[in-house]
């Protein structure tokens, strides 16, 4: 599995061995010390998967967590961090990571998420099995991947979905759902409206997908898509 990788550490030493590591896993490492050189990197290429650490110079790896995934839902992100109590640990999953490592890394653990990570990343990539449904960004709609008649999605239906189709598990938290339909939305939403556009979408998709709980809710967290999609710009 060859994978791109950018690395944010701004400790030296242990950027350099994060970074000679990867490389002997057979992959594409590069090395960042902060926000605005992470900026740098993402503006060339978009990587697979990310190794955030949290206490950076600047703008600290939370904020850079969120606003990756918000921008690029599907990069993986591995926070790796000294901040290890449980409260630390769920806000890091509430900002979009995929995986939270302690430090001091066991390296075998990190490479390992990595590739968990990595292969719900490269799913999109791979060719349209026929019981795929296909989430169409432009047109709004939602199509079985073997052809047929597509379901007419709102953009905000269309946003919501994309969120939790490229989301970790396929799940979201009500805040970064909440941050969608706030975005989308000319009125100031409230947290009783999106669980009304939730309980709306699931009626309209739980028939044509053929499962009834396709959007299953999650006791003080959020919300789980239960039906893989297949999300195409």
């Amino acid at each position: 599995m060859s994978l791109q990788i950018v690395v944010v550490e701004d400790t030296d030493t242990v950027r350099e061995a994060l970074v000679g590591y990867l490389q002997t896993c057979g992959w594409t490492p590069r090395a960042c010390t902060c926000g605005d050189e992470l900026e740098t990197v993402l503006a060339e290429q978009v990587p697979d998967v990310v190794v955030m650490d949290l206490n950076l110079p600047g703008e600290d790896g939370l904020s850079l967590t969120r606003r990756l995934r918000e921008r690029w839902p599907a990069v993986g992100i591995v926070i790796l961090s000294a901040r290890a109590s449980p409260p630390q640990r769920a806000a890091g999953y509430q900002h979009g990571a995929d995986v939270y490592l302690t430090k001091p890394a066991d390296l075998l653990e990190l490479s390992s998420a990595i590739r968990s990570v990595a292969r719900r990343v490269l799913a999109q990539a791979e060719p349209l099995r026929a019981n795929d449904w296909v989430l169409d960004l432009r047109s709004h709609t939602l199509s079985p991947g073997q052809g047929g008649t597509g379901i007419a999605l709102t953009a905000t239906e269309t946003s919501l979905l994309k969120r939790l189709a490229l989301a970790p598990s396929q799940e979201a938290t009500i805040d970064t759902l909440f941050d969608d339909l706030a975005r989308l939305s000319s009125d100031e939403p409230s947290r009783n409206a999106l669980n009304i556009a939730m309980s709306r979408l699931r009626s309209k998709l739980s028939q044509p997908l053929g499962v009834p709980d396709c959007l299953k809710s999650l006791r003080g967290f959020g919300y789980r898509l239960t039906v893989p999609l297949r999300v195409r710009d």
